[in-house]
């Protein structure tokens, strides 16, 4: 009644449960709703019938409205009828659009929605069982919510809600969004540093082309900071308009793609321009132009004019920038960094990314530094072609430093993502193969535990696994300090935000073993004592001896903790991070967790036999939840190479621009070999063994880097252990041979379509 009186108001219950169509069984997220929902957004169902009415009692069932997987598992259609425990729907709608499904974002089936009269007549929701109750507000015009929250924490003393504004309602999908914004932020970078080698190369290849005019003003009696002044404002223009076009774009481009977000997350997105944003790559984009754009521009500007004529046809390579140039290059550079950490969300990432693709760069560029050197050094031996391979890496001007820099930077992030990728669909295949159970059984009530057991002794090739007492509770304070104001760190703040399931036992689970402390005896009568997770203690910064206080069925407990245990979520097992002292829990009202293992032949016949003796019983087969997890990587793995990709396609434009920027050189080159008697099939072998070579070594480089940062995001995020996985390997280091030959091939057979006379002359 209070709610109520707030304002406009609905009351939602959430929980899984198995439905019944004849003899097949199937896992439904099921939801309970009332006339109110849902306040905000809309509910479209097929056909366009109100909720009420899809949902009402008629012809002696109750309504629901399904998603369509539910009809697509089941086999159904609307107007046939399924049961749930103890009474009978009828499909009279599917669900096309549901306001809030993104707030849970992953449920192990297919969407059920009834009324709450349906919920009370299947007698699911019974004391004990794992039910989601929330409770919605729309307040009036003019009030706040803050004001309102605050109103409901004094009316109520600890009643072991969670209140949250508008703004927290979906905090999964917000730190989801935060998470990816995070990654898409530095993937960006990491493409933006690529482009700024592609920058450089422009910039050269424009002042080789512009050396002539240069020298003449040079001659003229133009001084060399005039000249550098010059075409730093052209440079700046042509920067600002690339950069300001390249915003409105990509600020655009995601306001075109909220349908397809809105199918992913299954809400409907507002698309508005974020300008600020917008902005804020206009300046990266500015900043970076500036910075890669300096060293071909002072490079010409120390050159003196008889040098700058001959450069007309040699380049500018080779001239070293004065000191003042250097300084304001570092200061560039340092701006440049300084943007990217304290514009970032989390700035300890952003600052290991930046000193990250510091170190990859000096990698790259020292290792076509050491390539160039062995170039020169080795002996001239082999055939011609080969020998002409070989000068062209070290000779005056080669593109060697760009071409590692363009493919390596782009190739290494790939090649982490997608060993990550692989390394945790490969330790999720181990363990689902020989260490997780088949299935699941939860909302087993205490009195159906025999019955339930016997049914499992009765089946041929299935073992019953283990068996826990289960309840729902939440942790509201670490050490007498409320839980959201404790200093815990980032990776366990998980554990404080909503309930968990917790248990209580007489003797240590032999799957978690104790590493600190001791386990209390099998008759303890005492203050309440807790074994907790050691990983999850070492976050809260808690240890033996300390109190946490959970808030079980609306009643606070405080306990201290007894032992720590190390437990291995991957492993699919029953793995509680808490376990209480039985007499502390055991008169509380609670459910039965349960595993089983069942050859493939049996897990129908398990089912059946199980969901027909017990319907209230809930089963979930951990190979549906594998598909599930599996999905969602894909997704992600995928969504996150694509990304990944973007610095690939900036390096293969970048490596474009690298042959571009040495075009000049090529076609004097090429013209000196054709006069000298080579064909053209020589010259293009000679150019191609060339870029192989580069591309090989950048190759095998980019391949350490991502190696070695998919290892320390697979061991110490993931905390799971790193595969080296070879197909992972070879589509990146391919993926730069492929290109790194293709660029040199075609970079020099557009330098042999031009005659050697005309461009001899005017050497």
């Amino acid at each position: 009644d209070y709610i109520k009186s707030l304002g406009r108001s609905t009351r939602i219950a959430e929980m899984r449960s198995m439905a019944l169509v004849g003899e097949k069984r199937q896992l439904a997220s099921l939801k309970a709703v009332d006339g109110g929902y849902p306040l905000y957004g809309g509910l479209t169902l097929s056909p366009d019938i109100p909720a009420e009415q899809a949902l009402a009692q008629a012809d002696g069932a109750f309504g629901a409205a399904v998603e369509q997987a539910f009809l697509d598992a089941t086999g159904l259609k609307i107007g046939d009828q399924f049961r749930l425990n103890k009474t009978n729907l009828i499909v009279r709608a599917v669900i096309t659009e549901e306001a809030d499904r993104g707030v849970g974002l992953l449920s192990l089936g297919p969407r059920v929605m009834v009324s709450h009269a349906a919920l009370d007549a299947a007698g699911l929701a019974v004391q004990g069982a794992l039910v989601t109750w929330r409770y919605r507000v729309a307040l009036p015009p003019g009030q706040s919510a803050d004001a309102a929250r605050d109103a409901l924490k004094a009316a109520f003393d600890d009643p072991g809600w969670r209140l949250r504004t508008a703004a927290e309602a979906a905090p999964t999908l917000r730190r989801m969004i935060e998470r990816l914004s995070l990654f898409l932020t530095l993937a960006s970078l990491a493409a933006l540093l690529v482009g700024g080698v592609g920058a450089a190369n422009a910039v050269k290849a424009y002042m080789d082309g512009r050396a002539r005019t240069a020298a003449i003003l040079k001659c003229l009696g133009a001084p060399a900071h005039v000249i550098f002044r010059a075409y730093l404002m052209q440079i700046a223009l042509i920067a600002a308009f690339a950069s300001i076009l390249g915003a409105v774009i990509g600020g655009l481009t995601p306001m075109a793609l909220t349908g397809l977000l809105a199918d992913i997350l299954g809400v409907r997105l507002a698309a508005t321009p974020a300008f600020a944003s917008m902005g804020l790559a206009a300046l990266f984009g500015l900043v970076t132009a500036f910075v890669f754009a300096l060293w071909p521009l002072a490079a010409a500007e120390r050159l003196p004019a008889a040098r700058l004529i001959g450069a007309a046809a040699l380049g500018i390579s080779g001239t070293r920038p004065a000191r003042g140039r250097l300084w304001l290059l570092a200061l560039g550079a340092i701006a440049l960094a300084a943007l990217a950490v304290l514009t970032a969300a989390d700035k300890i990432v952003a600052a290991a990314f930046v000193a990250g693709a510091l170190m990859a760069t000096l990698l790259f560029l020292g290792c076509a530094t050491l390539l160039i050197r062995a170039a020169r050094k080795m002996p001239r031996k082999g055939g011609p072609l080969f020998r002409l391979a070989i000068s062209g890496i070290a000779r005056p001007g080669a593109p060697t430093p760009s071409i590692a820099l363009s493919l390596g930077l782009g190739l290494a992030a790939l090649t982490a993502v997608t060993m990550t990728e692989s390394a945790f669909s490969s330790r999720l295949d181990r363990t689902v193969a020989t260490k997780a159970p088949t299935f699941f059984f939860i909302d087993i009530q205490p009195q159906q535990l025999e019955p339930f057991r016997a049914i499992l002794q009765d089946l041929p090739g299935v073992t019953l696994d283990g068996e826990a007492p289960m309840l729902r509770a939440r942790i509201t304070h670490i050490n007498g300090v409320p839980a959201a104001e404790a200093v815990i760190t980032d990776d366990t703040r998980w554990a404080i935000r909503n309930e968990r399931g917790l248990t209580f036992a007489a003797e240590p689970p032999a799957a978690t073993p104790i590493v600190a402390g001791e386990w209390w005896p099998a008759d303890y009568q005492g203050k309440p004592l807790v074994s907790f997770d050691a990983a999850i203690a070492e976050g809260f910064g808690i240890g033996l001896g300390d109190t946490l206080t959970f808030n079980v069925l609306g009643r606070a407990i405080t306990a201290e903790i007894a032992s720590l245990r190390q437990l291995d979520y991957s492993s699919f097992a029953m793995n509680f991070s808490t376990i209480l002292d039985p007499a502390t829990l055991k008169p509380a009202p609670h459910t039965i967790l349960a595993t089983a293992s069942a050859t493939p032949e049996m897990e129908a016949e398990t089912t059946r036999r199980v969901t027909d003796a017990l319907p209230n019983v809930t089963v979930i087969r951990v190979k549906d939840a594998v598909v599930i997890a599996r999905q969602i990587l894909d997704r992600i793995g995928g969504a996150l190479a694509a990304v990944a990709a973007m610095s690939v396609i900036a390096g293969a434009l970048t490596l474009a621009g690298a042959v571009a920027a040495s075009q000049r050189r090529r076609v004097y080159e090429a013209a000196l070999l054709k006069t000298a008697g080579a064909t053209r099939a020589q010259i293009i072998t000679a150019q191609g063994i060339e870029f192989a070579l580069i591309g090989l070594v950048t190759a095998v480089l980019a391949v350490g880097i991502g190696a070695l940062g998919a290892w320390a995001i697979v061991t110490f995020l993931l905390q799971t252990d790193f595969v080296f996985s070879i197909p992972a390997a070879a589509i990146p280091a391919g993926l730069a041979l492929a290109l790194a030959v293709s660029a040199g091939a075609f970079g020099v057979w557009r330098a042999l379509r031009l005659p050697a006379g005309p461009m001899l002359r005017n050497a």
